[in-house]
């Protein structure tokens, strides 16, 4: 299914994480019900020995773009979701899907009392605070690009122009190899994990061949997927 979730691995490993990091950590989700209603959710897993701290920071607020469109992110929280200072919480916003069969990516941020963003530096280690979903589920694709062969995963280099997203896909499905390492364009669907050192991990549900063209510019390197979560 097109709704983002942590994969049960990376979930566990965001657990590790949370026990073991020395700074707080957080991974967004996003899933479509059968009612077409989004919900968007994470937690921050605070450690206590070495709190986050930032006092300014007072809450979260949520973003969403349309991927299709490719426009601006659109603030669509009424008022920031409280922060309770030095503790591990979640959070989840709803809303009804502006539309049908387009991909929309949510982003979580941490903000001051005027709505301005805080920058946690290095006080947000492993932070993911992209989700991605569509309604219903696969009706839209996740990333849409070509694909570079690095051994162990294939990397999505986004097409030019688009506002799609760079991922990894490991294990590769042998069904992909053949387009790796050329200028076949491919939508991709299925679902998308972020959250562990690794950066974002695409399953790829199914996929088709779109004109995407040479991308020489936009090739995706390892350091660029990573930053995705950053």
């Amino acid at each position: 299914m097109l709704a983002l979730r942590v994969f049960p691995a990376a979930a566990l490993a965001l657990c590790v994480i949370a026990s073991v990091a020395t700074a707080g950590t957080y991974a967004v989700s996003a899933s479509c019900d059968n009612s077409n209603v989004i919900s968007v959710s994470w937690t921050f897993y605070e450690y206590p020995p070495n709190p986050t701290g930032h006092p300014e920071w007072v809450g979260w607020d949520v973003y969403r773009q349309s991927l299709t469109d490719c426009g601006s992110f659109v603030r669509v929280s009424s008022s920031p979701f409280a922060r309770t200072p030095g503790a591990t919480e979640g959070f989840t916003f709803t809303e009804a899907a502006p539309s049908q069969g387009t991909t929309f990516k949510y982003r979580v941020i941490p903000v001051d009392a005027s709505r301005n963003e805080v920058n946690l530096g290095a006080n947000c280690e492993f932070c993911a605070p992209n989700g991605w979903v569509s309604c219903p589920e696969l009706s839209a694709p996740l990333t849409q690009g070509t694909l570079t062969d690095i051994g162990w995963a294939l990397l999505v280099n986004p097409c030019a122009g688009s506002c799609y997203d760079a991922f990894y896909i490991s294990p590769i499905p042998e069904s992909l190899k053949p387009f790796a390492g050329t200028d076949t364009g491919l939508r991709l669907f299925g679902s998308a994990g972020c959250g562990t050192v690794e950066g974002c991990a695409l399953t790829v549900d199914h996929f088709d061949v779109v004109n995407c063209g040479p991308v020489p510019a936009l090739r995706a390197s390892w350091g660029r997927v990573k930053a995705t979560y950053r």
